[in-house]
């Protein structure tokens, strides 16, 4: 094969990135926006190798589960499936979790259960980023298309809240009328590079974050007004001016309002800052911390580890039913809001330390603090063998783990089952992200003896 030329090929599957999988002579093809069971046009983009990309021409016999995407932005490659109906995305969703037991050697005694999807996709999302580059030589705003510097202009995206095109579309008037340019990769020149808006759930209140390679520009002045007038709670400029994809830079100033806004969950409030980490999907994460607190059947006296915890939100959640909560997270900032976070709530058995969780958590065992329960969350990459390995020798008799990717999640499970006697007694799937590949997971653990 070469680029260039164009195969009449039957999708085999579709893997976890979206792409569907063709076999041709041996080799396998990928090629975005395919279906399983789908026969399509193909022309090869792209030759490496052990495979070749390709780019889909025409669906010659579409699958049933293909509708039309109800996205208008399809080619910022951010929603993967939303040319799949919702039941197929679920059903794939639990099909890749059970393929990545599988694969792990991992056996349950039940079957993976249907994943927990939304009732709608439409604006669920509580942080969004928007780039801004000059096209035609005015600034616009919107995604990079996958694997490329390439920004596709958007002026609504479905997921995100209702005031966001609007807030983002008086920034870029105020941009163009006051001379501030748009950033350009190609030289690390111009000023304004992105805006991000936040949105606290249930409260409604709003931050937006302007990210700029310099603190002083024109119009600066004229920024608190327009913030009063498109109703946002907290307007900051991040200072950014590094080359690189690092969305945001160490500097922050507070241009207008409130320093953090406030979001609910489960009956509590947090304040959330510019950088604070929170899940994406408020209404799910609700109901995914709901499933935790049933995991843990905590009865009062319970002493409960909350690993990675971020500002706190599952262990202050549990804090009410257990005797103390211990939350260790390595981001300082993070861990200053969990505190805040305890105190608006008037939760006092809950303490939270800065550092990493397997050093944390052997300096609590030193001192004699043993858990009953352990929480763990963390990023992508699941967790290092030397924090399992210290979860173990604390000897919980109960584990919850919670996770946003199936094979880091299984590869962690198979080492707690075989090396330490953990066995799995529970797991749910939340659909956090409708139109991708994603899916959170929480599995309860126990010990065998």
């Amino acid at each position: 094969m070469k680029e260039g030329d164009v195969l009449l090929l039957n999708a085999e599957g579709i893997n976890d990135l979206g792409f569907g999988v063709f076999n041709h002579a041996g080799t396998k093809v990928f090629a975005y926006g395919v279906l399983p069971g789908e026969q399509a046009e193909l022309e090869i983009s792209a030759v490496h190798p052990t495979y070749c990309e390709a780019k889909l021409r025409n669906v010659l016999l579409p699958s049933p589960y293909r509708i039309i995407s109800p996205c208008d932005h399809e080619s910022c490659g951010g929603c993967q499936f939303s040319c799949m109906s919702y039941p197929a995305q679920l059903a794939f969703k639990r099909s890749r979790v059970s393929r990545a037991f599988y694969s792990a050697g991992l056996s349950l005694p039940f079957d993976v259960p249907v994943c927990a999807g939304m009732d709608s996709a439409r604006g669920y999302r509580n942080r969004s980023i928007y780039y801004v580059r000059s096209i035609d030589g005015c600034p616009r705003a919107g995604m990079f298309a996958s694997k490329s510097h390439t920004l596709i202009p958007i002026d609504a995206c479905m997921m995100d809240a209702d005031w966001v095109s609007s807030f983002n579309r008086q920034i870029l008037s105020w941009a163009e009328e006051c001379g501030v340019a748009p950033y350009s990769d190609g030289n690390n020149s111009g000023i304004l590079r992105a805006v991000i808006c936040r949105t606290g759930y249930l409260t409604g209140q709003r931050m937006g974050v302007l990210v700029v390679t310099s603190a002083d520009f024109p119009g600066k002045d004229r920024l608190p007004v327009l913030a009063s007038e498109e109703g946002i709670d907290s307007l900051y400029l991040n200072i950014n001016g590094a080359v690189g994809n690092a969305v945001f830079g160490a500097g922050f100033e507070l241009v207008y309002g409130v320093p953090e806004i406030t979001t609910s969950l489960c009956g509590l409030d947090f304040f959330l800052g510019p950088r604070s980490f929170w899940q994406l999907n408020s209404s799910q994460f609700e109901k995914l911390c709901y499933r935790i607190r049933d995991y843990a059947e905590l009865s009062g006296g319970e002493t409960v580890f909350d690993l990675y915890c971020g500002a706190g939100a599952i262990g202050l959640l549990l804090a009410a039913a257990c005797s103390k909560v211990y939350g260790i997270e390595i981001i300082d900032e993070a861990v200053t809001l969990a505190r805040r976070n305890a105190l608006q709530n008037g939760i006092e058995n809950a303490f939270f330390f800065t550092g990493k969780s397997e050093s944390v958590c052997q300096k609590l065992l030193a001192e004699g603090i043993r858990p009953d329960l352990v929480v763990v969350d963390p990023p992508r990459k699941g967790c290092d063998r030397d924090l399992l390995r210290s979860i173990a020798v604390a000897e919980p008799s109960r584990i919850v783990y919670v996770s946003c990717c199936p094979e880091t999640l299984a590869r962690d499970l198979k080492y707690l089952s075989s090396e330490y006697g953990y066995r799995v007694e529970k797991l749910e799937l939340f659909d956090f992200f409708p139109g991708t590949s994603h899916v959170e997971t929480v599995v309860l653990l126990s010990m065998e003896n």
